[in-house]
């Protein structure tokens, strides 16, 4: 047997959307742009909510929600990121099906706040079915409280 016919391709990511590494690179949104490192105050944390819902976000309740907030882009393990209240978390088929087209480094982070999904629980969900070990999150946090 040739050394060629004994090579096993590796998978590709980014041709097989539902296929993902354990540990997913670094988020960049669909132009390719790097997610920010920091959403700096509850003005950024409201606007990158909005952007991503396919709904009407009140902006001026999600800043009132994270008042003094700011959010630092972590890499969490998908273990210590709790799915969010039932409430909040409005099943929509449309945007899993857009999600599931997405290869892993395209998914926007989740937003968490003590380990708990603020906005992102349709992502958090595919990224445990598609076996990631890890997920990118947004870690809320107030710096006057420290």
């Amino acid at each position: 047997m040739s050394k060629t016919s004994q090579r096993v391709p590796r998978p590709s990511y980014k041709a097989n959307a539902s296929a993902a590494p354990p540990i997913p690179p670094r988020p960049v949104d669909s132009a390719g742009v790097p997610y920010p490192d920091r959403l700096n105050d509850e003005r950024a944390i409201a606007a990158y909510i909005a952007t991503l819902s396919p709904r009407y976000v009140d902006e001026q309740f999600v800043e009132e929600a994270f008042w003094g907030g700011c959010a630092v882009l972590r890499l969490l393990p998908v273990t210590d990121v709790r799915e969010g209240h039932a409430d909040g978390n409005i099943r929509s088929v449309e945007k899993e099906r857009r999600y599931r087209r997405l290869p892993a480094e395209t998914l926007p982070p989740i937003l968490v706040e003590d380990g708990e999904t603020q906005d992102g629980n349709h992502r958090l969900r595919l990224q445990r079915d598609r076996g990631q070990t890890h997920v990118w999150v947004y870690d809320v946090h107030y710096p006057d409280d420290a």
